[in-house]
């Protein structure tokens, strides 16, 4: 699963995107940057850059 994660977050760079963490937390931002083990968001809701481990997510949904 986490491959799968990786690619799109990968393909999903520049654009908006909402993740979905397994503590039931959501986030809405503009992807940043994304590796094999971490991902960089830029949360709207608190103008800040997030860094999250890729095994957090549980889900993400990619705005066209």
């Amino acid at each position: 699963m986490n491959e799968v994660i990786q690619k799109r977050l990968k393909e999903s760079e520049g654009k908006t995107i909402t993740v979905f963490l397994h503590n039931d937390f959501r986030f809405t931002g503009k992807c940043l940057n994304s590796d094999e083990k971490y991902f960089e968001i830029l949360d709207y809701k608190t103008d800040k850059i997030m860094v999250f481990d890729i095994s957090e997510i549980k889900s993400i949904e990619v705005e066209k």
